[in-house]
Parts: structure tokens; sequence; C-alpha cells
């Protein structure tokens, strides 16, 4: 893969997804979909004709996001405390906005406390700061919980999470600036095109 270095992207209606292969067997990921991004990396490997993608865990969604239910607290509703901060500044992040039912509500300053009352199990809470990656938060029982959240800076999509796992692709060349890979778990042919030749 050596002479293919370089970014080859594919897309669909409503989908786009590019791979940019580099030096020492390393690639990155990023897809991209109507309300959802995912972005990975990893190392590659060419076996024969196929191509092995080997995931790696990505630090920031080891650490965005952690929930304490407070069990020494009994509640006949859900109470929730929120911090949140920017990942790659560490700074708190005064405003954001939490999404229940359809409904929008505005967190302001440092402490930020909400109380979600008479409630139907589970329910489902979306955390979002314009510009920011968002969080969704299933909850299935009333409780205290503090919840601590790091959200990622110039990400716009509702969903952003990252790739786990192995992919394999048969793999074909097509001329210097192109591959057609068929993906081994659905069988669909792709053709990449390459469009950054110096990542």
């Amino acid at each position: 893969m050596e002479a293919q270095q370089g970014k080859y992207c594919a897309e669909d209606f409503m989908w786009s997804k590019c791979y940019t292969f580099l030096s020492e067997n390393r690639f990155e990921s990023e897809e991209l979909m109507c309300v959802a991004m995912i972005v990975g990396k990893g190392h590659f490997e060419v076996r024969n004709d196929s191509l092995i993608l080997d995931y790696e865990p990505i630090e920031y969604f080891d650490h965005n996001f952690s929930m304490i239910k407070d069990e020494t607290k009994k509640c006949d509703n859900i109470q929730l405390e929120f911090e949140i901060i920017d990942f790659q500044s560490q700074a708190p992040i005064d405003t954001a906005k939490l999404s229940i039912f359809e409904e929008s509500y505005t967190l302001i300053g440092k402490n930020k406390e909400f109380t979600i009352d008479n409630f139907q199990s589970p329910i489902f809470i979306s955390v979002y700061v314009e510009n920011h990656s968002s969080q969704n938060i299933i909850l299935t029982e009333n409780g205290n919980y503090k919840i601590h959240l790091e959200l990622m800076d110039n990400v716009h999509r509702d969903s952003y999470d990252h790739a786990r796992g192995t992919e394999s692709y048969k793999m074909q060349h097509l001329g210097k600036d192109t591959l057609l890979l068929l993906n081994e778990n659905n069988w669909e042919y792709l053709k990449w095109i390459k469009t950054n030749k110096n990542p």
C-alpha cells in the first residue's frame, strides 16, 4: 500500500466515508451520515488481496462521559447535576441545551441542575452545545445522578462516536488514484477515489 498512501473517499445518498492511509501502516477514517459522525484510527494490513483495518481506542471516547448515581439518596423523581467542559481546553461550558421528550431546556452556569418529574421509563436525554459534539443518555429509574461530560469542539453532528473492532475488504487496484473495495460483511462494492495524494 506504500504507493497508495493518501485519502480515499466514497459517497452515496446522505453518506460519505474517507480513509486516509499513512506511513508505517497507519490509517484514519471519517464517516459522515445525516446526523452522525464516526471517526477512527488504527493499523492496516494487506494479506494477499485483503485489506484488514484494525481500529484502536481513541482517548476522547474513554474520558468524555461518566455518570454516578448517589445510592444514599432516595428520590421519587430524577435529579441531574451536570459538569460540562470542553475536551480540548478543559474549560467549563457555561451554556448547554437539554432535550427531553422533544422539549428543549437551557442549562446555564457552572453548576447545572435539572429535575424530571413523572416520567415513564426509559427516558432519553440529549445534551448538546452549539458547535460541539453531543451526548445521549438513557435513564431507567429515579435517583440523584452526577453527570460529567467533555464535549468536542467543531463537531457539527448530533451523534459523535468512534469505530471499533476490525473491518475486512477484498481489494482491487484501479489505476494509481482509485481503489475498488468489497466489504466482506455486506458484499457491497465501493469505488474509493483518491482525493489527497499527500496526506
